[in-house]
């Protein structure tokens, strides 16, 4: 400092946790004093942690100059804003996600995906058969729909759900919760199973228990078919000769189901 009389020079360190000021006080060997004071920044070391999900297909994932397809936790030390160290973190998850495309269109038989989701429409073409022991799902978004073509055959013993409800949400779709039947018969039981619908001609139709008939209805009421079952728990009943339109079908204990008859 101007004004001592310094003939030795001496170094003092300290070890600085916080913004502070400091005074030095310095005293040469005359007896001379001087103070000089001076501000002590603190600059922060820092860290981050990133939580990420993605799909297989979108391996590799690129962070901080690296790439990553595997599921694991990963750190990388990198210089933050001040200069000072920071340690990064990845937690990444890679899961097998089932692609959600646009629509799609099912064309081959047997059909045994336990999932299968569109942004769109879910269509059958041709013969599609769900087989016996078999869990089929489709799911198409809430604002579309799921057709299932003549040629669609669920055997007894499969699980088959058909629901145009979300559509592509991460993968797992939820089925809607089920609403009340209004002025339902409380004795009655679960709906038959009657395919394909809509149909230019025959119908299948499948029941739990042995019924002795089977009746279709026009949407006035009037009595269209009485089919006699005589004991079978399949029975097929011929629309062609009926025209283009929509009936209820009813069977004693079960709930009806509208059919549409279309050529």
């Amino acid at each position: 400092m101007t004004g001592l009389n310094n003939t030795n020079s001496n170094s003092v360190s300290f070890t600085a946790t916080s913004n502070i000021s400091y005074t030095l006080t310095v005293t040469d060997n005359i007896g001379q004093t001087a103070k000089d004071t001076f501000d002590v920044t603190v600059n922060p070391n820092s860290s981050s942690l990133t939580n990420i999900s993605i799909c297989a297909n979108q391996t590799p994932y690129l962070w901080n100059g690296q790439s990553f397809d595997s599921t694991g936790s990963y750190m990388v030390n990198l210089v933050n804003a001040y200069g000072c160290d920071s340690a990064a973190m990845l937690n990444l998850n890679v899961s097998p996600c089932i692609v959600c495309v646009p629509d799609f269109t099912i064309n081959y038989s047997p059909f045994y995906n336990s999932l299968t989701e569109s942004q769109s429409w879910i269509v059958t073409s041709g013969t599609v058969l769900v087989l016996t022991g078999t869990n089929v799902k489709l799911d198409a978004n809430a604002n579309s729909y799921v057709t299932l073509n003549p040629g669609f055959k669920a055997d007894s013993g499969s699980v088959f759900v058909a629901q145009a409800y979300n559509g592509c949400t991460a993968g797992a779709p939820q089925l809607p919760q089920l609403g009340k039947i209004a002025d339902a018969n409380p004795f009655a039981k679960d709906e038959i199973v009657l395919y394909p619908n809509p149909t230019s001609g025959m119908i299948h139709i499948s029941h739990d228990e042995k019924l002795t008939g089977i009746q279709i209805f026009d949407m006035v009421g009037k009595l269209i078919v009485n089919q006699k079952c005589e004991g079978e728990t399949e029975t097929n009943i011929d629309l062609s000769n009926l025209p283009n339109g929509v009936y209820l079908v009813k069977a004693a204990g079960y709930h009806s189901v509208k059919v549409i008859k279309n050529n």
